[in-house]
């Protein structure tokens, strides 16, 4: 037998036989990457968990949308889905990641994102991170927050 709908049942067969290992081991490449790049077990185990929830998210929703539209998901879709989702994941991790971890390092309050109630982050007097949320009152009080008791 020959045709296009011939060689596309193949293609999907050879895809799925062989989707495991190239699944394993862009996880494992991911895993050292990122453990490298941070130098923790922990940031891969991140980033893995988050892929690994948005893969579960993703595939209801799609299935959900097809249903509701009335088609039927291919089946090929699913590696294009790990693909992105991978993908989308690492890098979320490895390029925003460095900033929080930077602005974590500084103690500043709002660690790499938009600083609360669009003022900057302050510090204490001491050069320690202060609780200047805007809060009156004890929490804030000698640490040298505008509106303070303290300051």
């Amino acid at each position: 037998m020959t045709g296009v709908s011939v060689a596309r049942d193949a293609q999907a067969q050879i895809i799925v036989a062989h989707l495991p290992w190239v699944e394993l081991a862009t996880v494992v490449a991911i895993a050292v990457i990122v453990g490298l790049q941070f130098g923790s077990a922990g940031a891969p185990l991140a980033t893995l968990a988050c892929a690994g929830v948005a893969y579960l998210v993703a595939v209801r929703v799609v299935a959900w949308a097809g249903q509701l539209a009335g088609i039927t998901v291919p089946p090929d879709l699913e590696p294009v889905l790990v693909v992105l989702l991978l993908g989308v994941t690492t890098d979320y991790a490895v390029f925003s990641w460095p900033a929080c971890a930077d602005g974590w390092s500084k103690g500043r309050a709002d660690a790499g994102g938009p600083a609360r109630h669009g003022r900057p982050a302050r510090r204490g007097r001491r050069g320690r991170p202060g609780r200047c949320d805007g809060r009156r009152g004890q929490a804030n009080r000698g640490r040298g927050c505008a509106g303070s008791a303290g300051s």
